[in-house]
């Protein structure tokens, strides 16, 4: 319904060629915690790279989250994964994991952002399942933890 409301505007802005980037924060029940989404806003400008002229807080909500989350938690979650792997695959697994997770598990859309042959994420995903014993594309838990480890190795890094 907000995105209808804004339509005619960007419309307008595209048309005339005005560079401008709407921000849509979290819906509020009473204007005392409109200053909630308000930083929700300013989060989002800060730290949603996206070419998209309206963003939408709820799009983001698991990169909010996961930025809220201090570091020391995911440190003792994740820390003993992290010490088993070779650096050639946490390279391997950010690259590929961050690429399923930005194109919402697709095989083939992945492998384009990649710049890879549509069969490699298939084989280097099963590389990923073998290590540890996790399949991310049958198993929504699965998915969660791997997202999540993918998250800490890159701020690790």
């Amino acid at each position: 319904m907000i995105g209808d409301y804004l339509s005619r505007f960007l419309r307008y802005a595209a048309e005339n060629e005005i560079d401008c980037r709407i921000y849509v924060g979290s819906l509020q029940s009473s204007m005392d915690h409109y200053r909630f989404s308000c930083q929700h806003c300013l989060w989002m400008e800060g730290s949603v790279s996206t070419s998209k002229t309206c963003v939408f807080f709820y799009d983001h909500l698991d990169e909010y989250l996961k930025n809220h989350l201090p570091f020391l938690e995911l440190h003792k979650v994740f820390d003993v994964f992290a010490g088993q792997f070779t650096d050639e695959f946490k390279r391997m697994y950010t690259e590929h994991i961050g690429a399923l997770y930005e194109n919402n598990y697709s095989m083939q859309e992945s492998s384009k952002r990649l710049f890879i042959h549509k069969n490699t994420p298939a084989f280097r995903l099963g590389k990923i399942k073998n290590q540890l014993g996790l399949n991310p594309m049958q198993n929504s838990r699965d998915r969660e933890l791997v997202n999540y480890l993918c998250y800490y190795l890159k701020q690790l890094s």
